[in-house]
């Protein structure tokens, strides 16, 4: 009898993007997708198979369409979640969803590995710090689900071989601590800034301290644009913030303007870049108000992560410019990294705005999985829209 083939799979649950990696014989490939998930009757779905699955040659899972089916009771996820009407939420706990986004993420996987519906799994997951006292039932969930859950793919048979679970920039650290040769007796603040959260401790000698998480993520400030502004969708303007205060150019707030008239279109673009300007002052002091609030005053360097800390580096690398001592070796600067300095890290073939975001993940599964080494990079065809996240 032939043996079960072996996948290893790590996510990042982020709150407006799904970041996964999966390695099988060898051979690594990453899926991003979006993070909505909605219950649906199983009914519904045979439309939207007919409809997509049109000259499809053979069953397929995929970011654009896939669900799972557990206990009789069925979940859209990612792109075909939004298409019946989800929306990004983000009162609800990461964790409650999780268990449905981790089934359709190794579903795509294993379509791409081409395993079938039966093989083994090893799984890896950061979870936000406040939610990781939860993981066992999340584990729990895996152990009851895997066996015997539906997908584009069929009734899938799967066996939980290993799992790990990890707070969110866990996988940073590591990559801190294996790669930075500064004085390990240094106390080095880790700080990860997402979409819906913000993460940040303490480490010194391997013994990490301080741990704190809020809701301050990117959405705030989004939200508090949409509150001064009129007419805009807070996850169009989502995307359009991040692109246009990374690149600063205004051609990336034109698809959000609801004014067609020149004069009227450059008046509601002014209007708009005005409230981005403010809400960003008030959005950053709050940021630095809870860091000041969390982090000592004797931090001596910072490891930064994630999607809204790439889309804030200038107000970041200020804040803790003037906190931190600098270093002789770094020719006076002070000892500020991020994931994309001088670690190189491996790109992988996703949108290049979601490359620094999967730092945390990709780190997870190189310093905190056990694994061969991949040996080589399967591309996707996929195109996700970035966020800060």
């Amino acid at each position: 009898m032939a043996k079960n083939k072996l996948m290893s799979v790590v996510i990042d649950l982020g709150a407006s993007l799904t970041k996964i990696i999966g390695i099988c014989d060898g051979v690594m490939i990453s899926v991003v997708m979006s993070p909505e998930v909605i219950e649906i009757d199983r009914s519904t779905l045979n439309g939207q198979l007919n409809s997509y699955g049109k000259g499809a040659k053979s069953p397929r899972a995929t970011v654009e369409y896939c669900f799972v089916g557990v206990n009789d009771r069925y979940y859209a996820v990612g792109d075909l979640a939004q298409r019946f009407g989800a929306f990004q939420r983000f009162k609800p706990l990461k964790i409650d969803a999780a268990v449905y986004k981790i089934l359709a993420g190794i579903s795509i996987l294993a379509h791409r590995f081409e395993l079938g519906q039966k093989y083994n799994l090893s799984i890896g997951c950061l979870l936000p710090p406040g939610e990781l006292a939860d993981c066992r039932l999340l584990e729990q969930q895996l152990i009851s689900f895997l066996p015997h859950f539906d997908s584009p793919l069929g009734m899938m048979n799967v066996k939980l071989v290993g799992s790990c679970f990890h707070p969110e920039g866990a996988g940073i650290l590591e990559l801190y601590q294996n790669r930075q040769s500064a004085n390990p007796q240094s106390k080095v603040g880790v700080f990860m800034a997402g979409h819906r959260n913000l993460t940040c401790y303490v480490t010194k000698n391997g013994v990490v301290s301080d741990f704190a998480s809020c809701d301050l993520g990117f959405h705030n400030w989004v939200k508090e644009v949409v509150k001064r502004t009129s007419g805009y969708k807070l996850e169009d303007l989502s995307v359009a913030i991040a692109k246009y205060w990374l690149q600063e150019d205004k051609a990336a707030l034109q698809p959000m303007l609801r004014q067609k008239e020149e004069q009227a279109a450059e008046e509601e673009l002014t209007r708009l870049i005005q409230v981005l300007e403010s809400t960003n002052e008030i959005y950053c002091q709050a940021i630095f108000n809870w860091l000041d609030e969390y982090l000592p005053s004797d931090l001596e360097e910072v490891m930064i992560s994630g999607g809204a800390a790439d889309v804030l580096r200038d107000e970041l690398v200020y804040y803790f410019d003037r906190r931190l001592p600098s270093r002789e070796q770094l020719d006076g600067k002070t000892p500020i990294y991020y994931s994309d300095t001088g670690f190189n890290l491996p790109k992988l073939d996703v949108p290049a705005g979601c490359q620094s975001r999967m730092a945390d993940v990709y780190c997870l599964w190189e310093y905190l999985m056990p694994k061969p080494q991949p040996k080589s990079v399967i591309k996707s065809q996929s195109k996700i829209t970035t966020k800060a996240g």
